[in-house]
C-alpha cells in the first residue's frame, strides 16, 4: 500500500514538474539577460578615465620635469655648490690676514725693579708701569712659502671634481629609474588594453551566443560558458586598472609631484618598436664613463695629492708678519684728556718654521696615504671586473629579450588570425565554443608577451645606459 502511495507521489509531483517548466525556463533565461547587463555595466564602468585638463607627458618631458625638480638631484647640486664654496675659502689663505685687536689690562700689583748702582739703596726697588693700560692696532699676516697650503688649495679642485661625478652619478640614477617608471606605466596601460579588448570579445560572444539560444540554436552549456568567460576576464581588468594607478603615483614620486596632479602619457609600448632593433645593435658596451669607476679615479688622484700633502710637512714654511699699535698707560680711567698720550709703535717680521721631530707623526701620515693609494687599486679592480660582468648579462639580456620580441610578434599575427577562424568556424557551426575561447586565451597571452618584451628590453637598455654612464638627455 505504502509503495503504491509512493508511486502516486512520485507521478504527481513529475506531473507539477512538467506542467511549470516553461516558467523555469523563461526564469533562466532572465537571470542570463540580467547577468549579461551587469557585465556590460561593470566594463562601460572598469576604464582607465583622465580629466579634461589633464596634462599630456611625453618620455622628454617627465625627464625633463624630474631632473629640475627631484629631490636627490637638488641636494646633489648643492653638494656642488658647497664644494665651489670651500675651493673659494681655500683660496682666501693665500691673501693676507688683517685683524683689529684692542686689549685692556688693570695692573693689581706693579711689578719692581731693583737697580745696583751708587744712590739706590740694594733693598729698595722701583715700580714699573701704571694702573690702566690700553692697545688696539692692525695686526698682518700672510704666507710667503707653505707647500701644504697650496697642496691642499689644489686638492680643493679635485673635491669639486668629485662633487660634479656625484651630481651625474645622481642624474644618470634617475634618469635610469624614471625611464623604468614611464614604462611601467605603458605596459600597465597596454595590459588594460589588452584585458578590454578581450573582454569586449568575450561580452561580443555571449551577447551572440545569447540571441542563438534565444532561437533555440545553441545549447544553455554554450551560454554559460560565454558568461563564465566574462566574469573571468572582470578580476583581470580591475587589477591592470589599478596597476595604472599605482605605476603613475611612482611616476610622480620620482618626478615630486602631488600624487594628486593628474597626468596621462603620450604613446604606448609600441612606440618602441624600432628601439628594439637598434638599440640591440647600437648598445654601447665601453665603461669608461661608469660613473662608479670615475669617482673612484677621483678618488685616487685625492689619496695621492693627500701622500703629497703629508709628504710636504716635512718643508719649512716662511710668512711674513706686521703690526701697527697705539699704547696708552695712565693711573687714571680715562682714555683722553690732558695728560693722556697715546704713544704707537710699528713692526714686521719674517717666520720661518723648520720641522724637526714630532715623534714620527708626519712619517705615520705618509704611511697611511699609501695605504689608502692601495686600497683604492684594489677597489677599483674588483668593481671594474663587476661592471664588467654586469655588461655582459645586461647585453645577454638584451639578446634574449629581442628573440623573445621576434617570436611574440609572430605570435600575435598568429593569435589574431586563430581566433578569426575560430570565431567563423563557431558562427557558421564547424567549430565549438571551446575552441574560441582558447583561441581567444591565445591571443590574449600572446599580446601580453608582445608588451612584456618591449618592456623587458627597454628597461635592460635604461640599465645597460646606466652602467656605461649614458642616458641623460641633452640640456
Amino acid at each position: 500500500m505504502d509503495g503504491i502511495l509512493n508511486d502516486e507521489y512520485r507521478q504527481a509531483s513529475m506531473n507539477r514538474f512538467s506542467n511549470h517548466w516553461p516558467c523555469i525556463l523563461v526564469g533562466l533565461v532572465l537571470w542570463f539577460v540580467s547577468a549579461s547587463r551587469t557585465v556590460a555595466q561593470n566594463a562601460s564602468e572598469t576604464t582607465v578615465s583622465y580629466d579634461t585638463d589633464t596634462a599630456v607627458l611625453s618620455e622628454a618631458d617627465v625627464l625633463r620635469i624630474a631632473l629640475s625638480e627631484n629631490a636627490t638631484v637638488k641636494v646633489a647640486d648643492m653638494d656642488v655648490r658647497k664644494q665651489e664654496y670651500a675651493r673659494r675659502a681655500a683660496r682666501a689663505d693665500l691673501f693676507p690676514k688683517v685683524d683689529l685687536n684692542g686689549v685692556y689690562s688693570h695692573t693689581l700689583k706693579k711689578q719692581v725693579l731693583y737697580i745696583d748702582m751708587p744712590g739706590f739703596s740694594s733693598s729698595e726697588g722701583i715700580e714699573m708701569g701704571r694702573t690702566h693700560n690700553t692697545q688696539g692696532g692692525v695686526n698682518v699676516s700672510m704666507p710667503l712659502v707653505s707647500a701644504q697650503l697650496w697642496k691642499s688649495i689644489a686638492m680643493t679642485g679635485e673635491q669639486l671634481d668629485l662633487a660634479l661625478e656625484k651630481a651625474r652619478s645622481s642624474r644618470i640614477d634617475l634618469v635610469a629609474e624614471v625611464k623604468k617608471a614611464y614604462l611601467s606605466v605603458l605596459l600597465a596601460e597596454d595590459s588594460y588594453s589588452v584585458f578590454k579588448r578581450s573582454y569586449d570579445n568575450a561580452l561580443a560572444n555571449y551577447k551572440n551566443i545569447s540571441d542563438k539560444f534565444d532561437r533555440g540554436l545553441v545549447a544553455e552549456y554554450d551560454k554559460i560558458r560565454a558568461n563564465v568567460q566574462v566574469r573571468n576576464i572582470e578580476p583581470n581588468l580591475l587589477q591592470a586598472q589599478n596597476s595604472v594607478a599605482l605605476a603613475l603615483w611612482q611616476l610622480k614620486v620620482l618626478m615630486s609631484m602631488e600624487v594628486e596632479t593628474p597626468i596621462r602619457l603620450s604613446g604606448s609600448l609600441s612606440d618602441y618598436k624600432e628601439q628594439v632593433y637598434t638599440g640591440y645593435f647600437a648598445a654601447d658596451t665601453l665603461i669608461s664613463n661608469n660613473s662608479s669607476l670615475r669617482q673612484l679615479d677621483i678618488q685616487r688622484r685625492m689619496a695621492v695629492s693627500a701622500d703629497k700633502l703629508n709628504k710636504y710637512s716635512f718643508l719649512p714654511t716662511l710668512n711674513l708678519g706686521g703690526q701697527y699699535t697705539y699704547s696708552l698707560n695712565s693711573n687714571d680711567f680715562k682714555f683722553w684728556g690732558e695728560g693722556q698720550r697715546w704713544t704707537p709703535f710699528s713692526t714686521i717680521s719674517l717666520s720661518l718654521n723648520i720641522p724637526i721631530f714630532n715623534g714620527g707623526k708626519r712619517l705615520y701620515n705618509v704611511k697611511q696615504s699609501a695605504l689608502s693609494i692601495r686600497q683604492i687599486d684594489l677597489q677599483r679592480r674588483h668593481i671594474e671586473q663587476s661592471i664588467r660582468m654586469g655588461i655582459k648579462n645586461q647585453n645577454d639580456r638584451l639578446r634574449t629579450c629581442m628573440q623573445r620580441f621576434v617570436a611574440s610578434e609572430e605570435a600575435v599575427r598568429s593569435a589574431e588570425k586563430g581566433y578569426q577562424i575560430a570565431e567563423k568556424r563557431y558562427q557558421t557551426g564547424e567549430g565549438t565554443l571551446v575552441e574560441l575561447n582558447d583561441a581567444d586565451v591565445a591571443l590574449l597571452q600572446a599580446r601580453l608577451n608582445y608588451n612584456q618584451a618591449i618592456f623587458d628590453f627597454m628597461t635592460a637598455k635604461a640599465e645597460l645606459d646606466k652602467m656605461n654612464g649614458m642616458g641623460i638627455p641633452e640640456q
